[in-house]
């Protein structure tokens, strides 16, 4: 599945957490992996002395929005498995009441016969 969530290096930064994880110029990342990676900079964040109050909320708001994301997607997963399994329980049924309507006639028909001799 195709996110579209692109991560590019920079150099600007080295650190030795950027260094660990290698990264090509267009990397596609799992929305997972990118909340781990925000919650791990908002605790960053938090340990700082100097605190910038902005990048906190900015940060909490990301962190947000990407577990809304992966709620949504979660729940969307399960109502397709859902339905998936409504229809095929619902062929088989209708598969199995059409079997019964075409063996009930047979077996009236051959009541019929034994009356008749």
């Amino acid at each position: 599945m195709d996110y579209g969530l692109e991560l590019s290096s920079s150099s600007s930064s080295s650190s030795s957490e950027d260094e660990a994880m290698p990264m090509n110029s267009s990397m596609k990342v799992h929305p997972r992996i990118m909340l781990n990676l925000a919650v791990s900079k908002r605790r960053k964040l938090l340990d700082m002395k100097e605190r910038d109050f902005r990048c906190e909320i900015l940060q909490n708001y990301f962190i947000q929005r990407l577990t809304r994301h992966l709620r949504d997607c979660r729940n969307n997963r399960i109502a397709r498995k859902r339905s998936r399994s409504f229809v095929i329980r619902d062929s088989q049924s209708s598969t199995l009441s059409r079997d019964e309507e075409q063996s009930a006639p047979s077996s009236k028909v051959t009541k019929k016969a034994d009356k008749k001799e």
